[in-house]
């Protein structure tokens, strides 16, 4: 009986932290999303700083087979001006 209940809390606890390690794999990162507006996308040009940043790929508008749905940019203007682009994160993407 006592090694029912203990398998029992063993799964309990291998589930939960299964659940918190999603909730958080899925949350990470979503405060350093910087969306594009309209006004990102209407300039002409970009300077060249190199300031990398990852942009990401609207899904509505592309479809990728894998993961990261995003590609390198130089710095955000360039990221923006791809209208492909939904937002972007600094830094470079993921691999």
């Amino acid at each position: 009986m006592m090694k029912d209940r203990t398998s029992l809390m063993i799964a309990i606890i291998v589930v939960l932290a299964v659940v918190v390690s999603a909730i958080i794999a899925v949350n990470y990162g979503t405060e350093n999303r910087v969306y594009c507006v309209p006004e990102d996308r209407e300039g002409e040009a970009c300077i060249e700083v190199y300031e990398p940043v990852c942009g990401w790929f609207n899904p509505e508008k592309v479809d990728c087979i894998k993961y990261p749905c995003a590609e390198n940019f130089g710095n955000s203007c360039f990221s923006c001006s791809n209208p492909d682009v939904l937002y972007y994160t600094k830094g470079e993407c993921p691999e």
